[in-house]
C-alpha cells in the first residue's frame, strides 16, 4: 500500500496517511496513523507481516490493540507452517529457505 503525508492522500482508496514527526519533514513509523487510516477506510483486520528477524512487532501490537476496534495480529514469514521441511537446512539469515524465496520473488 502507499503511504502518503498529505490529507488528500486519506480519501484514495488504497492509501495511507502519514504525518510527519516534525518540520524537517522527515518521518518516523507511527502505527497509530497506519491504524486510524485503515480505519478510516472500513477496514478490519490488519496483518504486519515481518520479514526480518530483528523485528518484534508483539508489544506495538499489545498497545495498540487496546485502542482500536481493528483485529491486529503479526506473523513471521519464515515460521509458516509446511516451508522448513521442504529444505535440508532450512537456515536463518540468507539460508536455503530465504534464499529460495527471494530468488523466486526476484529471480
Amino acid at each position: 500500500m502507499t503511504l502518503g503525508s498529505l490529507p488528500l492522500w486519506a480519501v484514495a482508496s488504497s492509501a495511507l496517511a502519514a504525518r510527519p514527526t516534525d518540520n524537517t519533514g522527515l518521518y518516523a513509523f507511527d502505527p497509530t496513523d497506519v491504524v486510524e487510516s485503515l480505519e478510516a477506510h472500513g477496514v478490519s483486520k490488519l496483518l504486519v507481516l515481518n520479514g526480518h528477524g530483528g523485528n518484534d512487532f508483539r508489544q506495538m501490537i499489545r498497545e495498540l490493540q487496546m485502542r482500536t476496534p481493528l483485529f491486529l495480529c503479526t506473523l513471521n514469514w519464515w515460521t509458516v507452517p509446511g516451508l522448513t521441511h521442504l529444505f535440508e537446512d532450512p537456515g536463518d539469515h540468507a539460508g536455503e529457505l530465504e534464499t529460495s524465496l527471494m530468488m523466486h520473488l526476484h529471480p
